[in-house]
């Protein structure tokens, strides 16, 4: 037997087209929300529809009377009294937290206002208001107004779990209200000034940086090695050379082909990385790995450079086995002896997503080096990082290719080369309040450096001999 036609053709309305369209011209019921909602900062309303049949449509408004308003709404449509019951029963579930009927117009004005309140500061209510709006009357002269103390004696006061959280707002607020805010984050108080931090209050505070997290699939190196020269694996393994190597053992291998001495201390260092790999790097073969990459400043080429930057695609445990000094007194001058225009291949690599952020922040390092050895490279650092601010910009909320540590270490070669036409971009960034502070400074800490303008002195040798000579006086301090 065939189905029996729809004999008016007319589909079904759904919940939400029923609540835009007729949930006024049910008659309201009863309202609840918080017995302390005076004295509460956060509370829930509940509005309800009364249906010709006894079953009820209604919605719960979560509303953060100190700053954001609505935070949180839901409808629930067409719901037996039972469920209803059940709705008030599970937001009772606390002694301070007991539900009672409130009348309409107190449910009404808590909800408008609030709402009112929060677009002061440039704060919209959560999207589905879009939907329970309808639930509640019209915001006009047919509902009394009553008026309520919002914030912090009539200040915004955004409380915050996290910087992550915060940085939802604040840029915003600062926007429509300037500095007459106040916020927290945790169980720490901070004032919102711009550009003018109340430093004292801000530095007693600790904060969570949002991190990026290492992801990045490595390829697989190779874990047998052939080398031309074999002897150069025995030089760079010697127990006595762990650390130093000889003025005359670096003449030795200095002796060999070039070009055939290139392509053993990259295959030397890339067995490394596969033995790494397979968790089988000894201390002699991070010991060859670090000849390795000072020698290839003596005969290396941009193939060894890039081999350099993927060794820094590796996470930071391995570099920290690699060398117990920072890595950049081991990559620093190689780099900078291999390829004397690298900002390209460094775009490339901080574009890099789920990397170390360790080894994101080196890299600032590195170009810092370079301008201190070269000055005629500031203007063309300064323009550099100034895109790498601006790539920076949207992509902290989600730690993509940053976070607040590495926009940190770029701020600060900002201030080193003395960039301040970069203040419009580093305060947007800064205005996030994702960027670690401890790091580059407070805002005025920043501004004043951006001006100031000072390269920190590295200690980076380039000459070979040189390089061992003064790992071999900090070894023995």
């Amino acid at each position: 037997m065939g189905k029996k036609n729809n004999k008016s053709g007319a589909q079904p309305m759904s919940p939400e087209k029923y609540i835009k369209e007729k949930a006024r011209m049910l008659p309201l019921g009863k309202c609840y929300t918080y017995a302390n909602w005076k004295d509460a900062d956060e509370i829930m309303v509940i509005v309800t529809r009364i249906h010709p049949k006894g079953t009820v449509t209604c919605a719960d408004f979560c509303i953060d009377k100190l700053c954001r308003g609505l935070i949180g709404t839901r409808y629930f449509f067409n719901v037996s009294p039972r469920k209803l019951a059940e709705i008030v029963e599970y937001y009772s579930d606390k002694e301070n937290d007991r539900m009672v009927e409130i009348p309409y117009e107190v449910a009404h004005n808590l909800i408008y206002g609030s709402i009112e309140f929060a677009e002061e500061a440039g704060i919209e209510p959560v999207d589905a208001w879009d939907i329970t709006q309808y639930i509640l009357e019209e915001d006009d002269d047919n509902v009394p107004l009553i008026e309520y103390q919002w914030g912090l004696n009539g200040m915004h006061y955004l409380l915050a779990e996290d910087r992550l959280e915060a940085s939802c707002y604040l840029s915003t607020m600062q926007e429509h209200l300037g500095r007459n805010f106040k916020f927290r984050i945790g169980d720490s108080t901070a004032y919102i000034g711009g550009w003018d931090w109340h430093e004292e209050e801000f530095q007693g505070c600790e904060y969570e940086i949002h991190e990026e997290v290492y992801g990045y699939e490595l390829p697989s190196y190779p874990t047998h090695i052939k080398l031309l020269n074999p002897e150069v694996m025995s030089y760079l393994t010697f127990h006595a050379y762990k650390w130093i190597l000889p003025d005359h053992i670096i003449d030795l291998l200095l002796t060999i082909d070039h070009e055939e001495l290139r392509q053993d201390l990259e295959n030397i260092i890339r067995y490394g990385l596969g033995k790494y790999q397979h968790l089988k790097a000894t201390g002699e073969l991070f010991a060859a790995i670090r000849h390795s990459i000072i020698l290839l400043a003596e005969v290396g080429n941009m193939e060894s450079f890039r081999l350099l930057m993927d060794v820094l695609k590796f996470e930071s445990d391995f570099l920290d086995q690699l060398s117990w000094l920072a890595t950049n007194y081991l990559f620093a001058p190689t780099l900078y002896k291999l390829n004397p225009d690298p900002f390209s291949e460094f775009t490339k690599f901080l574009k890099t997503p789920k990397l170390d952020h360790y080894c994101r922040m080196n890299v600032y390092e590195y170009v810092e080096f370079y301008v201190e050895k070269n000055p005629a490279l500031k203007e063309q650092a300064t323009a550099w990082v100034k895109d790498m601010l601006v790539f920076y910009d949207g992509r902290l909320e989600t730690a993509d290719c940053c976070d607040g540590y590495v926009v940190a270490a770029a701020i600060d070669l900002a201030c080193s080369l003395g960039a301040k036409d970069l203040i419009p971009i580093i305060n947007k960034l800064l205005c996030t309040y994702l960027v670690d502070f401890s790091d580059c400074g407070l805002t005025a800490e920043v501004v004043e450096g951006l001006h100031r303008g000072e390269l920190l002195r590295q200690e980076y040798a380039l000459d070979v001999y040189e390089r061992y000579h003064r790992l071999e006086e900090d070894s023995n301090r």
